[in-house]
């Protein structure tokens, strides 16, 4: 019996069809050589920073000023509109120390989950919100920034591809700008 070998080809082609597993059945189909090793294609990467969460917990508020409060004692429900006292802002907090890339960590944890974040976020003074509040409770509101908390791996990509310096770590990555309301019989 005759044996022939086949080596195939570092061709995109033949990659491709490896990586989607199509087997080495139409990987063979793709260009090829027979009897010889050409030079295999050399991986490269932009290097840069990059973050690769595990998890993240459910949205937190960072207060801005006060709580705010107003008792309704009409006899009916009614809206009470609170307003924010204080403005600020809120930009992405690391657990670990060092120096890290505020883009990467939000574009990782925002391209892992398909969640909103961003470096960083500013609530005005003169904000408001509405609450329906039934009589004889008080409505109350805290206004500020609502932020996810994400754990993961930060490291550094090589232009070979190559994580290096790998560090876990927890980030919080603000969310949006409103309030946390509620009603309640006891202010």
């Amino acid at each position: 019996m005759r044996t022939r070998s086949i080596v195939l080809a570092s061709s995109a082609a033949c990659l491709a069809a490896l990586t989607l597993g199509a087997g080495p059945a139409l990987a063979a189909a793709a260009p090829h050589s027979v009897g010889h090793a050409q030079k295999p294609e050399v991986l490269s990467c932009t290097a840069g920073d990059t973050f690769a969460p595990s998890g993240y917990n459910g949205l937190d508020l960072h207060d801005l000023g006060p709580l705010l409060e107003d008792y309704n004692n009409t006899g009916k429900t009614e809206p009470e509109v609170m307003t924010a006292t204080v403005g600020g802002s809120m930009t992405v907090t690391v657990s670990a120390s060092g120096s890290f890339d505020l883009d990467a960590i939000v574009t990782g944890f925002k391209a892992t989950f398909g969640v909103s974040g961003s470096v960083s976020l500013t609530g005005t003074e003169g904000t408001n919100t509405t609450i329906s509040t039934p009589n004889h409770y008080y409505a109350l509101a805290q206004f500020g920034i609502w932020y996810y908390n994400t754990n993961g791996t930060y490291g550094y990509v090589d232009s070979a591809c190559k994580e290096v310096d790998e560090q876990s770590i927890t980030a919080s990555v603000p969310h949006s700008v409103g309030f946390k309301s509620w009603t309640s019989k006891t202010g």
